[in-house]
């Protein structure tokens, strides 16, 4: 059996960690190849802390492997081993860490006045609220308005946005929901505004005095005894 004192010093010359560029989720790292006749394979540590690794993956006689399922928005740190034929294991290579870019756009959502496209209202202004989620975090919600107008809301997950002036007709509410990452997500809303009806009733027109004109006949016929046989 090879003691492992014999491993460590060519694992540590000879190990250097390349990270390639990270997908979404995933990191590929690469090293050399290590030169021990009895080297049998490698084992891959990684974690989100400074040398604070998890179970390792034994990735057999390989010079790179993918690693998948990563959080994206965190950093990533990684470290290569090497085992003998006899399962000694040598010490940690050179550390490396990669980023998990972060692409995911955050999920919002309008939830009042309606949780329907449209809306038809009699009032000069609109309160809009929702719910907004995404995998790292809401920082911001913005709002504008076609017709004229824009603000943050208040609050993330749920979010509020209180009296927005409409004009008369359609106007189109856009709101935006903005993560760490510098991600955005939006969704809007088409407010059609019609002002209440609140001109005075027109007074009668002259000359329309056929009820006035059948009473005062009423009354002549009642004077001159008539109605009865």
């Amino acid at each position: 059996m090879k003691a492992l004192f014999h491993i460590i010093p060519i694992m540590l010359v000879s190990f250097i960690l390349l990270p390639s560029a990270a997908l979404a989720g995933s990191a590929t790292v690469r090293w050399q190849a290590g030169t021990d006749p009895d080297l049998n394979g490698y084992r891959i540590y990684y974690g989100t802390a400074n040398r604070s690794y998890g179970l390792p993956i034994n990735v057999g006689n390989v010079t790179s492997y993918t690693i998948d399922n990563l959080e994206e928005g965190k950093t990533y740190y990684f470290s290569v081993t090497a085992v003998d034929s006899s399962g000694n294991e040598s010490g940690y290579s050179q550390e490396v860490s990669k980023a998990v870019v972060d692409t995911r756009n955050p999920n919002l959502a309008i939830t009042t006045p309606t949780t329907e496209a449209n809306y038809i209202t009699s009032d000069s202004t609109v309160d809009l609220a929702g719910n907004a989620s995404d995998n790292v975090g809401i920082v911001q919600i913005t709002w504008t308005n076609s017709r004229g107008g824009s603000g943050t809301g208040s609050g993330t997950n749920p979010w509020s946005i209180a009296n927005i002036a409409l004009a008369e007709g359609e106007s189109v509410i856009g709101v935006t929901a903005v993560d760490s990452a510098g991600n955005k997500g939006s969704v809007s809303l088409t407010v059609t505004y019609t002002p209440p009806d609140t001109a005075a009733a027109a007074p009668p027109k002259k000359g329309h005095g056929r009820v006035k004109d059948d009473v005062r006949t009423l009354d002549k016929t009642k004077k001159n005894g008539g109605g009865r046989p």
